[in-house]
């Protein structure tokens, strides 16, 4: 059902659209509506109720309000998608693409109107800034490391003519935040050679998180193969949990080693390797 403001005419012309939605499907109605311009008067502000009813005679509405403006509103859009992609170490860059109405009637007004961009994002998750971000009045640039691995921003833009803010548009565009994989790394380089009477020791505390998850440690975990003949792992017996591996004098017959080290956090890992000749 429809009603509002507008004119008698206007109501009664929308009316009559949805009368014939509602008769559809031998009285059944559809559960989408399309009323032509010419059923809306410029100016007119009408509020459209649907409602629907199940075999069990249970019914639900809800109601939209619709205003239709006396000029076209500018048509306005986010290049590459309503879906995009970036990393938390990568910046990112929105560009709004809007275009004015043409209309016959308007001499040159509207197509030569400046425009303001106004740019926020939905959720509350990323505070800005908003403003100023770029010289390009239409974009918004955020910065690296500003948006957390595994969340969705939403961000909204507003393009509005600037001598007539009531005409106006906006678009909204999601921003996946891709996690990306740890990195395991063994300091010192995969090779190195080692006298059996000294001690030595392998760390791998420099391995990188590019998401910077703060609230995730990183566990690891040290493993040692033997790659030679007489090489032999078992008198190992130091901790293979913590990122720096100790490994005492005398402990490791001469001979040459494959250590890995896997590094985890949640559900990313990597597993780096270094040849040690004793």
């Amino acid at each position: 059902g429809g009603g509002g403001g507008g004119g008698g005419d206007g109501i009664r012309n929308l009316t009559a659209v949805l009368e014939g939605v509602n008769a559809a499907r031998g009285g059944l109605g559809m559960h989408s509506a399309a009323a032509p311009s010419e059923a809306m008067p410029l100016g007119g502000h009408f509020t459209v109720t649907l409602q629907a009813t199940n075999f069990l005679g249970f019914s639900a509405s809800t109601s939209v309000s619709v205003a239709k403006l006396g000029v076209p509103a500018p048509t306005l859009a986010v290049l590459g998608g309503t879906a995009q992609e970036t990393t938390h170490q990568g910046s990112l860059s929105l560009v709004a693409s809007a275009q004015l109405p043409m209309m016959h009637c308007i001499v040159g007004k509207l197509a030569n109107a400046k425009m303001d961009f106004l740019w926020g994002e939905v959720t509350g998750a990323y505070a800005g800034p908003f403003a100023a971000t770029s010289k390009n009045p239409r974009a918004l640039n955020v910065p690296a490391k500003s948006l957390e691995a595994g969340r969705t921003y939403t961000y909204a833009v507003v393009g509005r003519l600037a001598d007539t803010p009531n005409l106006n548009n906006s678009a909204l565009v999601n921003v996946y935040v891709v996690p990306q994989p740890v990195e395991a790394i063994i300091s010192g380089g995969d090779y190195r050679q080692i006298g059996r009477d000294a001690s030595f020791q392998l760390d791998g505390i420099t391995s990188n998180d590019p998401d910077e998850d703060s609230e995730t440690s990183f566990a690891f975990a040290w493993a040692c193969e033997a790659a030679s003949a007489g090489a032999d792992c078992d008198g190992l017996r130091a901790n293979t949990s913590s990122a720096i591996l100790h490994v005492p004098a005398v402990t490791l017959p001469i001979g040459s080693y494959t250590f890995s080290l896997l590094v985890a956090k949640g559900s990313r890992n990597d597993t780096a390797f270094a040849t040690v000749e004793v």
